[in-house]
């Protein structure tokens, strides 16, 4: 069942979409950067959607506070980390006790980051993670198994950039879809498979 929901934080509230499929296992589902244009409605994050809906996983994507009807807004990346624990309570609220995080882009630096302030999560999915754009240097390694999936023509998660990083995160596995950018242009069941695979290993 698909619900829009609003999903309470210190100072306001979220606008979110929650599809639950009466079992205990879903994802937070977190959307590339609002400068740009990101929010919850973004074509990768439906295709995340979906693919976890069609794996087994109840799924919530929101907006991040001051993204569309989300109310606030954020000084720093501590404040967007807070959004997705606030995520994962309403997650917890709904009966919902293995939860795992998959981000795109902004969405995946943002997720990295929360990491340590959640007391458990299943598996962390790194979609495009922009390590050619944005600073990951603090994110030493996650508390789960982790995945990452990008293009090899991403300008903004290069091939080798991500590479240094693998060792450190502790990847489990690492997906590379050939012939795609960072936007995943005409390469939305490419990205499907490879979420799918990922999932059907987990």
């Amino acid at each position: 069942m698909t619900e829009t929901v609003k999903i309470e934080f210190e100072s306001g509230e979220l606008e979110a979409v929650f599809k639950g499929l009466g079992n205990n296992r879903g994802v937070i589902i977190t959307h590339p950067h609002p400068d740009y244009g990101g929010d919850m409605h973004n074509g990768v994050v439906m295709i995340l959607e979906r693919s976890y809906n069609d794996n087994g996983y109840s799924t919530l994507r929101f907006n991040f506070r001051g993204t569309g009807n989300s109310t606030g807004d954020y000084d720093t990346f501590h404040d967007l980390c807070d959004d997705v624990s606030s995520a994962y309570r309403f997650m917890i609220d709904r009966g919902i006790s293995d939860i795992a995080l998959a981000g795109y882009s902004f969405g995946s630096w943002v997720n990295a980051h929360a990491d340590e302030n959640i007391e458990r999560i299943t598996h962390q999915l790194l979609v495009s993670p922009p390590v050619s754009f944005m600073d990951f240097s603090q994110v030493r390694g996650f508390s789960c198994s982790s995945f990452v999936i990008c293009g090899d023509r991403d300008e903004y998660a290069a091939l080798p950039a991500i590479k240094r990083h693998l060792e450190s995160w502790n990847v489990t596995s690492f997906e590379i879809i050939k012939g795609c950018d960072h936007f995943y242009s005409g390469m939305s069941e490419q990205l499907y498979s490879a979420v799918e695979k990922i999932l059907i290993c987990e």
